[in-house]
Formats: C-alpha cells, structure tokens, sequence
C-alpha cells in the first residue's frame, strides 16, 4: 500500500517516533512518563505487542527503565530496532522480535499470549472493525491493553493541519526543476562553465529567492515550518554537486519523494484522529469483543491536549 510506503520511508530516515526530530530520543514529557508508569505495571517477562511500533520508541523506554520484558514490535511499514535500543539491549534477557509488514487486523501469533498489547499513535491506522477483534483474540484473560491515540483536537492534530497548509506543492515541484536543470546542465558544460549557464544561473536565483523567503523567518508562530524544512533539505544539494551526475539525481528524486509522503502522512494522520463520540464508538466496540475499558482520559502538558489515553483489560468469560 502506498501510505505504507510513505510509512517506509519515514522510518528509513532514522527517525524513533512519528513526532520526527521532535522527540529524536523517543518519547518524553507527559507521554513519556505516563508510559513509565504503564510499563511498570507489566509482569516481568510478560509478553508485550506494541502495535504500530514504528522504530521501537517504547522498546527504549522498557529498556531504558530496566525492564525484563519480551518485547514484539508490529508494524506494516518496514522498521526497524532504533540505535539506542540495540545498544541497551546487551543486559537484556529477551531478545525483541520485529513482524514488520504486518497491521493490526492481523498479527501471526498465538491466541491468548500475549499478556499487553500496546500502541503509542499507532492502533488508530488500523482498521478498528477488524484491530479490535484481533487485539482480544491475542490476549490471555486479565490481559491489558494501554493505548495513546489522537486526538481531534490536540496539537498534533493542530500541527499536522499546519504542515499541510504550509505545504506548496508549486513552489516546491519548481525547486525541484530548478535542481535537475543544474544537475543536467553540470553534466553538459562542467562545473565550471555552470556560471556561464543562464539556464543554471536562473535555476539558481529561483531557489535563492525561495530560500530567503522561507528560512529567515524562524519564528514559530509566523514561519512557515513545511517550506523551512524543505528548502533547508534542498539547499543540501549544492553539497553533492560535484558529486558524479547519478548521486545528484538520486539525491533529487529522493527530495521529491520524501516530501510527497511528507504531505502523505500529515493527511493520513489526520484521517484517524478521534473525538469524543468516536471514543464512545470505541469503546463499545471493545465491550463487543471482551476488552474492557477502564480508563479513558487525555493526556494533556502546558500546551494542551496530547492524545487519547486508552486503558482495560481483557474480560474472563
């Protein structure tokens, strides 16, 4: 599928969480510490499923915290276990299992063994209909589950409304020409000759232009961040210019499309926010499948809401 492409991508990047270089370490703050003390709650050498797991963010945590848990990372995207994690991981006694291509409609393991099934901006990408079913079904009775979703009204919803805002598809196709008209004309007359181009010389200026435009303004409220980061990853061209002519070409279709699934994953994002009434659906579609909700709350810092908090535990029939 090609949002998991764009997923795919991401991940590549080095990233730990969906929050990019945001938490570069993993997660932090108010979910962070929420996350410390779910985790502690766990039965040492419990089996854990963290669906959505992205490059392992909460394996760091659970290592990070000393914990002895057998860990199992889902995801559809292709991820992988994050620096950080792998350097932690010589003092544990489990060694983690990565099923990444794989959703949360459907996780090869066991029926009931699995003692938590965890989620940070993760199960909400699933389709809810089928996840939820499956999250019982992997279960032990009494087993948890404790997840962070978004929310309709957070500021990751509120960033993620920006970003696409900001997103200037012209403006960036033509940086994206500006680049490949110096790259061909390198190829043709040399770096050298390339200021007597006109061709590459107003390729140049165009992007100088937009550089000026976008990346003196740093201000938070006023900048604008897509275009920031994206003239700042473009400008890194002139660094591989006199590169041999197929890394400048790798390195500007690889620009192109990391900013198409830049804007993919915004609008996917915001596609699976949740409100209060899709909450209240939830949760009756858990009581349907023997999951019961027992806490559900937001999870809130100085700047607002965060996400849904999502908490139960599997019923015994």
């Amino acid at each position: 599928m090609k949002q998991n492409e764009n997923w795919s991508k991401f991940w590549a990047q080095g990233h730990v969480t969906t929050f990019g270089e945001f938490f570069k370490d993993g997660y932090r703050g108010e979910i962070g510490q929420w996350w410390d003390a779910v985790l502690q709650s766990f039965p040492e050498g419990g089996q854990v499923v963290d669906l959505g797991c992205g490059n392992t963010a909460l394996l760091t945590a659970i290592l990070d915290a000393g914990l002895q848990l057998q860990y199992i990372g889902v995801d559809p995207a292709a991820v992988s276990i994050n620096p950080r994690a792998s350097a932690l991981l010589v003092e544990s006694m489990f060694p983690p299992k990565l099923l990444a291509g794989y959703g949360a409609e459907s996780v090869p393991l066991e029926s009931g063994s699995v003692d938590a099934v965890v989620s940070v901006f993760g199960i909400e990408y699933a389709e809810l209909s089928e996840a939820i079913p499956e999250v019982s079904r992997l279960l032990v009775p009494e087993g948890r589950f404790d997840w962070v979703m978004h929310h309709a009204d957070s500021i990751v919803s509120r960033m993620s409304e920006r970003a696409i805002q900001e997103y200037n598809a012209t403006e960036i196709e033509g940086v994206i020409s500006a680049l490949k008209t110096i790259s061909a004309e390198a190829a043709r007359v040399g770096l050298s000759g390339l200021k007597n181009s006109a061709m590459a010389e107003t390729a140049r200026e165009e992007i100088n232009t937009l550089a000026a435009l976008y990346l003196n303004d740093t201000d938070l409220n006023t900048g604008n961040g897509t275009m920031f980061e994206f003239l700042t990853s473009a400008l890194k061209f002139f660094r591989v210019l006199k590169s041999p002519e197929p890394d400048r070409v790798a390195f500007i279709s690889n620009l192109a499309q990391e900013f198409e699934a830049y804007h993919a994953r915004f609008s996917q994002m915001l596609s699976v926010v949740k409100s209060a009434d899709d909450m209240e659906q939830l949760t009756q579609l858990c009581s349907q499948h023997q999951l019961s909700v027992l806490d559900l709350k937001t999870l809130n810092d100085e700047q607002g809401i965060l996400g849904w908090i999502v908490s139960g535990k599997k019923v015994s029939v």
